[in-house]
């Protein structure tokens, strides 16, 4: 009958040693030593590999860190377990012997007997038994696959509207979206490092080498030392690094003994790729510069983790100096730039700013009226005569007439046209008027209304033409100003010579 494990016994003739097994190579060739332990009588107990405890066969050493345990004994069946891989156990009984024979070793079985008698048709008492054994070096490979993932983004920028407009001083604003998203990843920077772990469980002291590969590739293998003692270990780093991902692959690492009587060991281990060890960019953070320049100020927007979308204001200010403005108008493109500090990536909006401001032209005729005084002066030489009846008497008469001009009743008038330039939206000015002798006009940009309309609103694109008319007291002023207000103290002047006509 088979053993608790299924191994089948092999009767074989006389009292069978584990010399002879591991001696016939074309039977067992899994027998590959003469080493083994001779336990009789048999019984119930637990049995070290030394000569204390039973007959140590074909040179094996003393080696009292192993043992074997038997149990369940009862005349010709046992069952045993033991500290180190059997190859084979030999059950003498009667004339001959069992060979149960392990493959791959095993620790413990259950249910081992004797050779059958055939005249009673059941097996014979138990002799002896004998452990046949070998001694391995022990290997265990501990590896981990490391690599970098690294994200790369999309970024994407829109504002809404793209063109404003306004007057002078006043502020624009602009919306603005951010959209920054992963776009893919890259797995790099492959390596296995990791540890091969070399026990010598053994009684010999032991000399090794070691060496490994991993898909035809030679690996790196560094150990503190190549001997160990009885029951000592060390541990061996590895390294390597493969250009793709090492999943699924297998390292194999063989440890060569180089002492006779201790085995060879060979083990392997299948790569698991995880979780990344390293990423890189799985965040970032991003700024915003309005406008955009190489020294301008960049503003935190925030921390994106796989995706995120920021929504925020920008304000333009139409400017103030009212030199920039050609015919009213002030247009400029403003640029704004959202970038990903890690990666150096940006995304840039456009936008348009248009500013106007009011524009004004005037007339000015001065005029002046003219009188002039006159004086009649008239004597005469002598102015007393005496003479007798029929005498001449002569006087001499001189009359002088003289003039003086004087001017008077100074006036200027005109008109001042003021354009809104900006045809979309309303401006409401407040004109004035003003000559250089310091004597304000009277204006009136609405001769519909009732009396004197100085400020009106202006639709968009619209042109007014407003009257004035100023009284100086004399012809000194040569300039004439008409200053137009609006906004937020903005003002733009218009100016004309004058000159006085009669």
């Amino acid at each position: 009958a088979p053993s608790g494990d299924g191994v089948v016994p092999v009767p074989m003739n006389g009292n069978v040693t584990c010399a002879d097994l591991n001696a016939d190579e074309v039977h067992f060739p899994t027998v590959t030593s003469d080493l083994g332990l001779k336990i009789q009588p048999v019984a119930n107990g637990t049995y070290t590999l030394t000569s204390s405890s039973g007959t140590l066969l074909g040179g094996a050493p003393e080696d009292p860190n192993n043992s074997i345990t038997l149990s369940g004994v009862s005349g010709s069946n046992f069952n045993w377990s033991a500290t180190l891989d059997i190859q084979a156990v030999i059950v003498k009984g009667g004339p001959d012997s069992n060979a149960y024979v392990y493959f791959p070793e095993d620790t413990a079985d259950t249910g081992l007997h004797a050779p059958v008698n055939p005249g009673t048709g059941q097996p014979f008492g138990l002799s002896h038994v004998s452990f046949c054994h070998n001694y391995d070096l022990n290997a265990t490979i501990n590896a981990l696959v490391d690599y970098t993932r690294y994200y790369y983004w999309t970024l994407d920028k829109q504002a809404s509207p793209t063109t404003r407009s306004g007057f002078a001083g006043q502020d624009l604003t602009y919306d603005y979206t951010v959209t920054a998203a992963w776009d893919y990843y890259e797995d790099a920077d492959w390596a296995v490092v990791g540890d091969v772990e070399i026990s010598n469980p053994t009684p010999y002291t032991v000399d090794f080498t070691v060496d490994g590969t991993f898909d035809s590739t030679v690996l790196t293998i560094d150990c503190p030392t190549y001997t160990l003692d009885p029951n000592e270990e060390t541990t061996c780093s590895i390294e390597l690094y493969p250009g793709s991902n090492p999943d699924g692959e297998t390292i194999t690492i063989d440890v060569t003994s180089l002492t006779p009587d201790v085995n060879s060991a060979t083990t392997t281990d299948t790569l698991v790729t995880g979780l990344p060890t390293t990423v890189v960019n799985d965040t970032v953070n991003l700024h915003d510069t309005w406008p955009w320049s190489e020294t301008g100020i960049h503003d935190e927007l925030g921390v994106a983790f796989e995706y995120r979308q920021f929504d925020y204001s920008r304000t333009y200010t139409c400017p103030t100096d009212l030199t920039m403005y050609t015919n009213g108008t002030y247009s400029t493109e403003v640029v704004n730039r959202a970038d990903i500090d890690e990666t150096g990536q940006y995304a840039e909006a456009t936008v348009e700013a248009i500013c106007y401001i009011p524009t004004a032209a005037k007339t000015a005729i001065g005029t002046k009226g003219q009188s002039w005084e006159w004086t009649v002066d008239k004597t005469v030489d002598p102015e007393t005569q005496t003479g007798v009846p029929g005498q001449s008497l002569d006087w001499g008469w001189t009359v002088n007439v003289d003039s003086t001009l004087a001017d008077e009743s100074f006036s200027v008038i005109g008109t001042i046209t003021v354009d809104n330039p900006n045809p979309e939206s309303s401006v409401e000015v407040s004109v004035s008027d003003q000559l250089d002798d310091g004597t304000v006009a009277t204006v009136d940009c609405d001769s519909e209304a009732e009396g004197n309309q100085a400020t009106v609103t202006l639709v968009g694109g619209e042109t007014r033409i407003c009257t004035y008319s100023a009284e100086p007291e004399d012809d000194s002023a040569t300039l004439n100003t008409a200053t137009i207000s609006f906004g937020d103290g903005m003002e733009v002047t218009a100016t004309a010579d004058v000159e006085f006509t009669t």
